[in-house]
């Protein structure tokens, strides 16, 4: 059985990785470990510059070799070739150690935002580590972030949408770019929902055990609206945007992104808001 961790990265949230990494953890082989966008922090834009120079950071370790402390120190950090080797390590002794205390031999990290410096990082750090992309329809997800509750997470509801889009298109298009690299899985979270064949086939392919459908089949829902679990939940209809909901038609069709969504949309064999294509 391979040692390596297992990374879930999301399209976007609401697309069904929490429910993936529940899934993978019963299987008892391997612990992977909730989103904090840890995996996003040694990628800042202070970091010195190994060649050349930063240009977000002009106070380099480079800088003060030659002039120490008679220069600006205020930003001046570490190499960042110094950085990502102190990450790996910090990574290992924060996830994989502690994954093995409470009796997993492997670890991993679900993440929903990310990009493709994360994927670099990854690759790096750990050749041989899996990473399970989830993608999930446009629609879907929309409603499941959006029309259960109307509650502004950021500055205003547009705001909130427009920078959705934005996250939904570009972590797609990063996940196409690289779904035939080694170590990378793509999974349609309407294809695993309810079959549990694919879902066995999904460990397998991770060489892991066969899933506990005991501790995976219920949905659980976390919210500071809605805290529940709910049996058979992959027979439930999802919800539909509806002519409620057309002044958030009307920003989804004016985003810059819009374009782009599509062409994603129809890659990953979705349609769009019910339309083909």
């Amino acid at each position: 059985m391979s040692k390596a961790p297992i990374f879930v990265l999301a399209q976007a949230p609401r697309t069904g990785s929490t429910w993936v990494q529940r899934l993978l953890t019963s299987t008892g082989d391997v612990l992977i470990w909730g989103e904090t966008s840890v995996l996003l922090y040694p990628y800042g834009d202070l970091w010195s510059y190994d060649d050349g120079e930063n240009p977000d950071n002009p106070h380099s370790l480079k800088k003060f070799r030659k002039q120490k402390a008679r220069m600006w120190m205020a930003v001046l950090q570490p190499f960042l070739s110094d950085v990502l080797p102190a990450y790996k390590t910090m990574l290992e002794e924060l996830y994989e150690k502690t994954a093995k205390r409470e009796g997993f031999p492997r670890w991993g990290v679900k993440e929903t935002r990310w990009n493709e410096k994360v994927l670099d990082f990854l690759n790096e750090a750990w050749p041989d580590s899996e990473k399970v992309f989830v993608v999930r329809d446009f629609e879907k997800v929309f409603c499941s972030r959006f029309k259960a509750s109307r509650v502004t997470q950021g500055r205003t509801r547009r705001a909130d949408i427009l920078e959705f889009c934005s996250m939904w298109t570009e972590q797609g298009e990063l996940i196409l770019k690289h779904q035939n690299d080694p170590h990378c899985i793509v999974v349609r979270h309407e294809d695993l929902v309810g079959r549990r064949g694919r879902q066995k086939k999904l460990c397998r392919q991770l060489e892991l055990n066969e899933p506990d459908f005991d501790q995976c089949d219920k949905k659980i829902s976390w919210s500071p609206h809605v805290r529940k679990i709910e049996p058979n939940w992959e027979r439930k209809k999802p919800n539909h945007l509806d002519l409620q909901a057309r002044d958030d038609l009307e920003i989804i069709n004016g985003s810059p992104h819009y374009a782009r969504m599509l062409e994603v949309s129809k890659a990953f064999g979705y349609e769009w808001l019910g339309e083909e294509g």
